[in-house]
Order: structure tokens, then sequence, then C-alpha cells
């Protein structure tokens, strides 16, 4: 009695722990199917995960396909557990979308091309110069904090005999998270510093001659609004104060001049009027005019800035793959009505970090095959494995046969694992170390009746993802299972719920629903999710020729699925 008496201290001593960590991982289909509540609804082998109290209850923990009726017995039992495969795909701040445009100017842009002319002052197309600035407009779009994908993937086995149980599961955590590079020192100069920068990129711009000066809606201000006014005249300023004479033969633009012709050729699908992009393109004018600067004068005080064909705009893969193997231990406190439980867990973390620019996505055409065997190329060159420790604690309360509320804390002491930068890509920002933090949630279940079992999860606090910076999760959610039929050699049940991450406010609900069933001593369940929020992508792209328009598909903000099976007896 002394014993259960501290480890319900510990428990209580923790309860107010708060720490931020990666969305949680919803292990089984079961839970899965109903919304993702598990913590008080969970029982068997897979309770070491969900909520290791639960073990103490035995028997009296089940609820489902596997339970006899309400009045639960004592007897004991041991149970295999195998989460096959529980995986969830989720893309945040419209994502799908800018990665469409992306795609689409990708392939109507051949780089070398394209950055040859502006580099010789030869002319480019208008679809070229209006796709230049479209591209700009794209990435930039890209550049905003929890914008991104995550993906979680888990597996593993479970065993438990009465109340103590071994796992074994992996859980990954992987985030794409776009880099956008347009910093004044290293970002995207429209020219390279091999010759006159800005004055290279003007003609390239107007079909190979640099344009006019004082010429009427060529280098004025003529029907400018006042958004193209604002930026023309901040434009003009940068170019001036670099000092270099913005053309050649006696032909010679101001800096104000120079900056009106570039306003005129934005087009006007771009959104000027986004304080960000125009950030963006002063960033652009900046480092033109500071390769033009080093090219004149061979100063190397502001270095040498990429071009378009050598940014390192692009996208960041990066997350964790973590081995978790725990011993549980639960035992009553008040027997059938309080009990408490614990994980001891060691985990083995493995990081990885890949860079894919704009360019080398384009350029090689890369498939989605290519780019996997990059990343397991990466993970074996650049991943840093390190062993941590760390418990998981769990306590529940059943104060009635029918009702049942429980808490879990996981990973209650923080384990850090440190990010390998991609050797490839040192120039990449750098990456913080990957924190595995807690995780607390609470969870309640009723039965109104014994084949009828509701439940709910809600998480304690608000997760930040280390895999993708900015990305939030806390989420509740809960679900309802229909036994249809149960007896002693078969048994169907019926599971559907919806869950919601508060956080982001543009996910809303995301649906579930799944099934199990129970062969013997067997069960076999399979659940999903996919959200009602859908993002439009383009899966045909306009023909101006034939005037046929774009065709365009709704793509589910967020997807998921879990399969498992499960043996049990009771003896």
């Amino acid at each position: 009695m002394k014993g259960r008496r501290i480890l319900l201290a510990v428990v209580v001593a923790l309860l107010p722990l708060v720490a931020g960590a990666e969305e949680w991982v919803v292990m089984g289909a079961r839970a899965r199917g109903m919304g993702g509540a598990g913590v008080a609804t969970s029982s068997g082998a897979m309770s070491g995960y969900w909520n290791p109290s639960l073990l103490g209850f035995g028997q009296q923990a089940k609820m489902g396909i596997t339970a006899r009726d309400i009045d639960f017995s004592d007897a004991d039992q041991w149970s295999l557990g195998l989460p096959l495969l529980n995986v969830e795909l989720s893309a945040q701040g419209g994502l799908l979308a800018d990665a469409d445009k992306l795609q689409d100017l990708n392939k109507a842009i051949d780089f070398s091309t394209s950055q040859s002319k502006l580099n010789g002052g030869t002319a480019l197309t208008a679809q070229q110069v209006g796709d230049l600035f479209r591209l700009v407009e794209t990435i930039n779009k890209l550049d905003q904090p929890g914008k991104g994908a995550v993906g979680n993937l888990g597996s593993g086995v479970a065993l438990n005999i009465a109340n103590l149980g071994f796992s074994a599961l992996t859980i990954s955590h992987t985030g794409i998270e776009p880099i956008v590079d347009f910093s004044v020192t290293g970002g995207v100069a429209l020219s390279a510093d091999t010759g006159p920068a800005l004055t290279n990129a003007l003609k390239s711009l107007n079909n190979g001659s640099l344009p006019a000066p004082a010429t009427a809606n060529v280098t004025d201000q003529t029907g400018f609004s006042t958004t193209q006014t604002t930026l023309a005249n901040d434009l003009g300023g940068i170019l001036a104060a670099a000092g270099i004479t913005i053309g050649s033969g006696g032909t010679t633009l101001t800096g104000l001049e120079a900056a009106n012709f570039l306003v005129r050729q934005i087009p006007p699908d771009v959104n000027i009027a986004d304080p960000a992009l125009q950030g963006a393109l002063k960033s652009v004018a900046t480092a033109t005019a500071n390769n033009q600067q080093k090219s004149e004068t061979g100063s190397t005080s502001t270095g040498s800035a990429p071009t378009i064909d050598g940014n390192g705009s692009g996208v960041r893969v990066n997350g964790l793959v973590l081995k978790e193997i725990f011993v549980t231990y639960s035992a009553p406190v008040v027997p059938k009505v309080l009990g408490v439980g614990f994980n001891f867990k060691v985990l083995d973390g493995l990081t990885f970090d890949k860079v894919f620019t704009v360019k080398e996505l384009k350029e090689g055409n890369k498939q989605a095959e290519e780019l996997r065997n990059e990343l397991e190329d990466n993970i074996t060159e650049t991943s840093f494995s390190d062993p941590g420790f760390t418990v998981d604690l769990g306590a529940t309360l059943q104060p009635v046969p029918w009702f049942r509320a429980g808490w879990v804390g996981r990973n209650m002491i923080p384990v850090r694992f440190q990010f390998e930068k991609d050797p490839l890509k040192p120039n990449a920002p750098d990456k913080a170390d990957y924190e595995v933090n807690s995780q607390q949630r609470v969870g309640v279940a009723w039965q109104p009746h014994n084949r009828i079992t509701l439940a709910g999860d809600y998480d304690l606090h608000v997760n930040d993802s280390s895999a993708l910076p900015g990305y939030e999760s806390r989420v509740v959610g809960g679900g309802a299972e229909l036994v249809v039929f149960r007896n002693f050699l078969l048994g169907l049940a019926l599971r559907a719920g919806a869950y919601e991450n508060l956080e982001p406010a543009d996910e809303g609900l995301n649906y579930t629903g799944g099934l199990g069933i129970r062969i013997w001593k067997l069960e076999i369940e399979a659940a999903g999710a996919v959200s009602k929020e859908r993002q439009e992508v383009e899966t045909d792209a306009p023909n101006a020729a034939t005037g046929v328009a774009a065709k365009t598909e709704e793509i589910p903000q967020r997807l998921a699925g879990s399969v498992s099976l499960g043996f049990n007896v009771t003896f």
C-alpha cells in the first residue's frame, strides 16, 4: 500500500508540468476510428501507450468487442497488440495551393536559359518576364510561420501480462518546411556580378535594349496607383544609394527611372500591395545593385548575391525517427475505482535534415522515388542518434462501472536530439535541436449501454512542433463505438468520430470512421480520417491557344489511417 501511495504522489506532483511537443500520434485503429480518443478507452497491450494506469484494471478496462458485458470480471489477461500502420499527413497554411503554383512556374521557367539572358542583357519574352515576378511572389508566400506539411508515422509491438507490459514502438515525425531566401546578403539578384548586373537585367526585361530615359509610360510614373508609386520611390532610393551607373554608351537612367520601369514589368496578377512581397522586391533590387557595384569597383564588402538560378530558396525535409522501448507497470490505489501507472522508457532518436532548392527540384525533374533515395542517403550520412531516458505517467478514475476518466503525461522528462546540417547546403538556415517534450492529455469514456461506448480526449496544452517551426497543435476529439454483435467466436464493431486541432484557424473538423472484427481471440481493426477543409490545386493547366480553362481539384488538407491487429487471452 505504501508503494502505491508513493506512485500516486509522483503522478499528482507532475500534473502541473507544461511543455511543448509534437502533435499527439494516434496509435491503434480503435482510437483512430473514435476521433483519436484512447486515454480512457484503451485496453490490453496498447494501454501502455495511451494510459499505463489502465492495465491495473484488468478485464474491468475492457470496452468494445472483447468485453462480455457491463459487469466486468476480475480475471487477468495477457494480450498482444500490433499497431501495424498509423499514418497522418497534413498540409498547413495553404501549402498545397502555393506548392501547386510553384510547380507550374517550375515547369514554365527554364532557369539556366533565363539566367543566361539576364546575365547578358538578352531579351526575355513577356511571359518569361511575368513568370519571374510570379516566382518571387509565390516563393515569398511560403515564408509564413507554420506553413508547410507535417507527417506522423507509427508502428510497433506491445505485450502485457496482467498489469505488466512491454512495448517497442517506432514513431517518426517529419516536417516539410519552405525555405525562403530573400535576405540582402544571401538573397536573390536578377543578374550576376560578372557584368553590369542591373543594366543587363533592365535590357533583358526590355527586349534586349536599355529603356529610354524620361519616356512616358516607360520610365516615369504616369498612371501609377498609390501602391505602385510608393514601391517605385522605395526601389528608386535603393538603386540611387548604390552609386552605380545604370546604362552604357552615354545612355543612362536614374535610380528612380530604373525603378519606375521595373514596377511597370510586374504583372497585374501579382499582389504588390502585400508588404512581404514589397520587402522581397526591395531585397532583389538591393542584391542586383550590389552585384553591379562589385562588378564596377571590384569591392567585396557586400559579397556576391546569388542569382535566381542559384538562390537557396526551396524546401527542407527534416524530422525524427524515434524508437520507444518501455516497460509498463500499473497498480490500483482503490481497487476497481482509482489506478495509477507508469512507463519507464528508453528513447533512441535518429534525426535527418535535407534541403532541396527550387532549381534542384526543377533540373532533375525529380520524381518521388529519387527524392526518397536522396533523403535516405541523407539519413545515413548526416543523422545523429543518441539514446535518452524518460517516463510516462497515467491515472484513471472509474467511480461507477459505466464511466471512466483518465489522465496521461507522456515523456515527462524532456529528451533532446541534435540535428546534423545537410553538408551539401552549408548556407541553409541552422536547425535547432529536436526536443521531445511532455504531452499531457485527459479523456473520458461512458457506456450508456453494454454495446455502446462514447469517448473523448483533450490535449491539456499547446504542442509546438520541432519538425515544422511555427506549427502548433492542441487537439480535442471524440467518437462512438457500436458493437453490432458479439459472442464467443465473433464480434463486429463500427466506429465514428471527429477531432479538431484548435490552434490553426484554417484547419476545421476532421471526420473519422473505422471498424473492428474479432475472430475468437484475434482482433482485426482499420480506421481512417479526412479533413472537412480542402485546398484547391490545378490538375490541368489552361490552354491559351484553345481557350480551355484550367481544371482544378479540391484535396483534403489532412488524411490519416490506421491498421491494427490484436490477440487477447483471459486466464
